[in-house]
């Protein structure tokens, strides 16, 4: 039986970084371990989920995403935030856990309370369907 584990970053400053969280909590990342990365997207590639595939590509794991928002922003900043719905958010997470399952998990960017319980729900699910 699999174990899901979920690893929730919490980011409190702007100095935080996706590639500090990933070096501390999964420095023993096995070959193609799959982590499922549900983040917004940042268009400048510093951050979000493109600077996440690239730390879990770089610590030989395989990214997947579900995408929570998309930025627009540079490295100066940002100046929009398109939120993805609830349902698309769920939709991207099991459909992807349909063929993939994950070893480990990456939240960050859940922009309100419906996204949270979005999220928590298609997990639960995800769990309950293991064997």
């Amino acid at each position: 039986v699999k174990t899901l584990q979920i690893f929730i970053n919490l980011v409190l400053s702007e100095s935080s970084s996706s590639s500090q969280f990933f070096d501390i909590k999964l420095n023993k990342l096995q070959i193609k371990s799959k982590v499922l990365i549900i983040a917004g997207s940042d268009s400048s590639g510093g951050a979000g989920i493109q600077a996440d595939i690239k730390t879990v590509t770089a610590l030989g794991g395989y990214a997947m995403t579900a995408v929570t928002a998309i930025t627009v922003q540079n490295t100066c900043g940002v100046k929009k935030v398109i939120p993805v719905k609830p349902r698309d958010i769920e939709d991207q997470i099991l459909y992807t856990c349909k063929d993939l399952r994950p070893n480990a998990l990456k939240i960050v960017m859940l922009q309100s309370e419906k996204v949270i319980f979005s999220v928590l729900k298609s997990l639960k699910k995800i769990k309950t369907n293991q064997s």
